[in-house]
């Protein structure tokens, strides 16, 4: 899973996917996304999809920037609970890296 994509689809939602399916399934799911920081309620599973497939087709640096300050203006929880997963990755990462060197 990473930080910011589409959100997990189930899997008996393939069907009604449709010709999306093979964009969306193709890349990891996120914890948010824009569409959580754009309605995530308000939208219906087809409005869902098209979000899902802008983020995809429409991938930058500042989007994801956009979408995390975002959901940071919305759940501040998330972003300090983001930081300390990604700290304790690149430490145990780091940690890994020198073990092997030694």
């Amino acid at each position: 899973m990473s930080v910011i994509g589409p959100r997990a689809y189930m899997s008996s939602e393939l069907n009604a996917m449709g010709d999306y399916a093979p964009i969306l399934l193709r890349i990891q799911p996120g914890l948010t996304g824009w569409r959580q920081v754009m309605g995530r309620h308000e939208t219906t599973f087809e409005q869902r999809l098209r979000m899902d497939e802008y983020t995809i087709s429409n991938w930058s640096l500042w989007m994801d920037f956009y979408i995390l300050m975002k959901t940071a203006s919305v759940d501040e929880d998330f972003v300090v609970t983001t930081l300390v997963v990604c700290l304790k990755r690149r430490l145990k990462s780091s940690l890994q890296a020198q073990i092997c060197i030694y």
